[in-house]
């Protein structure tokens, strides 16, 4: 996710056109407070964006402190001077990933000595869970000195600490009321898409928070969807414009519906429309396009044929291993979409081919058994790529043996403690109410739990 975030320069509809204009489809001139064409025809004229990002739950009722001090034009910041502080080891760490001197103010005159600690365990290490790639990846730190120019965006990344750690469970609604409203006020007081970054960084960020508490997600996603929609013309897009694509690739990655259980927003389908046929290994889930091409369109007929054919890429052992049980877990989710549809045609594949349901899961399993002995510590986020493989196999629960039980809970659980504790303690808990309940499906689990999961 982490090198997702970049400034783009993009062929726009418009540059700056009002919101009415854009509504309508027609070209802006641009003039403020009220621009010709709405003068014109007597229209409402305005240039604020309108979003329908909300929190889903009751809002956070919290006091005025001095570390709710946001960008104001009333705050000279270039000519603060940091405070003395006994953290050095956030400065040496803001040192090292190259913050700028402007940004490094910034946290040490605004953020309380509780958000400095925060600050420095993600700085440190909670980052790193932004992607699954089978790699240290610091290229966020390229991107972390947009937040001096964005308290929206500097607060995300506290927040998506919070949002990991137990030891700030008590903090996590304040923290994420906090965020949003300082989100919401940022993008609404854009003033054209050139400056859109801290659209692009905190909504990414947004998805990860809400992701982490099992909170209603692909609301973040959708926003993000329609607001480019608006700015840009999807149906015109360069192939050669590296930059958008890196952003389609992205969002699309975010709503392959595959990875997804009880989702609570519609379809865009970018990834079949805009990201197929793409090379290599997508960075942020850290599994192959050519993978995701398929995950993508598993409603397409003959998409299970091609996931047994599906040859894995180049890659460390690890990886293999783990593609290999996510190609499994595409052909159980397959199966699980069909019978929600009445459909029969996976099942007859599986017979046709002369494989067993039991033999898919113990399959997938044993690569997931063989993929977790590679994986280092310092690559603990690589076992992400797990999850859905494991939540896929404790769907077949009529062909699982107990000791199968056994090893995905245990897995889950150590998960759970390396990395992202609630997500997957969250997931646990679907498992075994999906075990318990030999009614449901464990898509219907999820919908009744009122769970919008991702398996990430």
């Amino acid at each position: 996710m982490s090198n997702r975030i970049r400034s783009r320069h993009i062929h726009k509809r418009t540059r700056a056109g009002c919101q009415t204009c854009k509504k309508r489809r027609k070209r802006c001139d641009e003039a403020r407070p009220i621009c010709g064409s709405c003068a014109k025809l007597n229209l409402k004229c305005t240039y604020d964006m309108h979003l329908r990002w909300a929190t889903t739950r009751d809002p956070f009722v919290e006091q005025n402190k001095p570390s709710d001090l946001h960008w104001d034009t009333a705050y000279d910041f270039s000519s603060a001077s940091p405070e003395p502080s006994s953290d050095g080891a956030l400065r040496l760490q803001l040192q090292r990933i190259g913050a700028t001197q402007g940004l490094q103010r910034i946290i040490f005159s605004v953020l309380s000595s509780r958000d400095q600690e925060i600050l420095l365990k993600f700085l440190t290490s909670g980052y790193r869970t932004l992607a699954s790639d089978f790699r240290v990846d610091n290229e966020f730190f390229n991107f972390f000195n947009e937040c001096e120019r964005s308290f929206a965006s500097l607060w995300s990344c506290i927040t998506y600490q919070v949002s990991l750690d137990r030891d700030y469970d008590h903090l996590f609604d304040e923290y994420y009321h906090k965020c949003l409203v300082l989100f919401r006020k940022e993008i609404s007081e854009l003033r054209s898409a050139e400056n859109d970054e801290p659209l692009w960084f905190v909504g990414m960020f947004l998805c990860g928070i809400s992701i982490n508490r099992l909170l209603p997600w692909t609301i973040h996603v959708n926003a993000m969807i329609t607001i480019l929609k608006s700015q840009y013309d999807l149906g015109n897009v360069d192939p050669n414009d590296e930059e958008m694509q890196e952003t389609l690739t992205m969002l699309g990655c975010f709503e392959i519906p595959a990875y997804i259980l009880n989702r609570k927003t519609r379809y865009h389908r970018l990834w079949v429309q805009h990201c197929l046929g793409q090379s290599g290994v997508e960075e942020g889930c850290g599994i192959p396009c050519s993978l995701l091409d398929l995950m993508a369109q598993l409603d397409v007929p003959g998409t299970t044929d091609a996931l047994f054919m599906w040859q894995p890429p180049l890659g460390e052992m690890a990886q293999i291993y783990s593609w290999d049980a996510t190609r499994y877990a595409s052909i159980l989710r397959a199966l699980e979409d069909s019978k929600q549809d009445g459909q029969l045609d996976i099942a007859t594949s599986l017979l046709q081919r002369g494989v067993s349901l039991g033999e898919v899961v113990q399959s997938l399993l044993s690569s997931v058994q063989q993929c977790l002995p590679y994986v280092l510590p310092e690559l603990s986020h690589f076992k992400q790529t797990l999850i859905f493989p494991l939540v896929m196999a404790a769907s077949q629960r009529n062909v699982l043996s107990e000791d199968a039980k056994e090893f995905i809970c245990s897995t889950l659980q150590n998960l759970s403690m390396e990395v992202n504790y609630y997500h997957h303690q969250g997931i646990l808990r679907i498992i075994k109410e999906h075990w318990a309940n030999d009614a449901d499906t464990i898509e219907e689990t999820t919908r009744r739990l009122d769970i919008e999961l991702a398996m990430w």
